[in-house]
């Protein structure tokens, strides 16, 4: 019925692995297809790729907001705004990785039409992988998920899509265990949370959100507190085809303890593609 709160700080120059208790790990947007699969064709660039994750996660589960559709074919020349992956290999890689659940929220899920998305369910939920759509509630770990995007990339192209009703729903969902809402919102490559993003935070904060990791802007943005509540603005890219200067990620650590509290962390990765493709941070080279 008491308690005293201690603040534990610990410094170090490069992220390290923290032994303790179960933990969840959360990554930003993930495609695997067009020049990422290029990449990913050759075995040693699939084998480093899977060695740094893990290294950096330690093995955790991990979650991540899923752009694009798996087809067992992909369309020869699909256009820049239909992102399309490889059914077999990006399954694999999702194993390989430890991912346990994936945001099926974004602009990109219906890019190849309704019966691959759901072909694609199926197979995500075939491989145990819990499958995340909007406004749905799942408990993975520590944590009921529900995913959400303010965007939608079908014709005609929509933002400003979440409305205070939708939001609301989730105030009447059942469980114990705290809220994280995983939002697609924002502008792509935006410097920081703009207006409606602030605006959206406070009604899901409002509606029992302890925890709202945002996605889209292809670059990582950062953790705020409020006295109930935290944003992660944007994760970034995990993994995408993306090597402009200004376009990188992070991981959003959370640590889970016996009482019932939990620790979050963020873990820059900085720009996996460009260093799968052996450049230089700074440089920039056309596709």
């Amino acid at each position: 019925r008491r308690s005293t709160s201690y603040m534990v700080q610990y410094y170090s120059p490069d992220p390290v692995l923290l032994p303790g208790p179960d933990r969840l790990v959360f990554a930003g947007d993930a495609f695997f297809g067009r020049f990422m699969a290029q990449v990913l064709a050759r075995p040693d660039k699939r084998r480093e790729l899977v060695r740094l994750v893990r290294e950096r996660t330690g093995d955790a589960p991990l979650v991540v907001n899923l752009e694009g559709v798996f087809a067992g074919r992909c369309p020869k020349n699909p256009g820049p705004f239909t992102l399309c992956m490889p059914r077999e290999t990006s399954l694999a890689l999702l194993r390989d990785l430890h991912v346990v659940a994936v945001g099926l929220a974004n602009n990109h899920v219906r890019d190849l039409g309704p019966a691959a998305l759901a072909r694609m369910k199926r197979d995500l939920a075939r491989a145990g992988i819990t499958v995340l759509t909007q406004g749905a509630v799942r408990t993975v770990a520590g944590l009921r998920l529900t995913a959400l995007t303010d965007l939608d990339n079908a014709n005609p192209r929509r933002r400003e899509l979440l409305d205070t009703a939708t939001i609301a729903r989730l105030a009447r969902s059942k469980g114990t265990k705290p809220l994280c809402a995983l939002v697609h919102w924002g502008n792509e490559f935006a410097a920081g949370p703009g207006d409606r993003e602030q605006a959206l935070a406070k009604a899901l904060e409002q509606a029992g959100a302890t925890l709202v990791i945002g996605a889209h802007p292809h670059r990582a943005l950062g953790l705020t507190c409020t006295a109930d509540a935290c944003q992660a603005w944007s994760l970034g890219n995990f993994l995408f085809d993306q090597s402009r200067p200004d376009s990188d990620g992070a991981l959003l650590e959370v640590r889970f303890f016996p009482q019932g509290t939990a620790a979050l962390r963020l873990l820059p990765i900085g720009n996996l593609y460009r260093r799968l493709r052996g450049l230089p941070p700074e440089q920039t080279p056309t596709p």
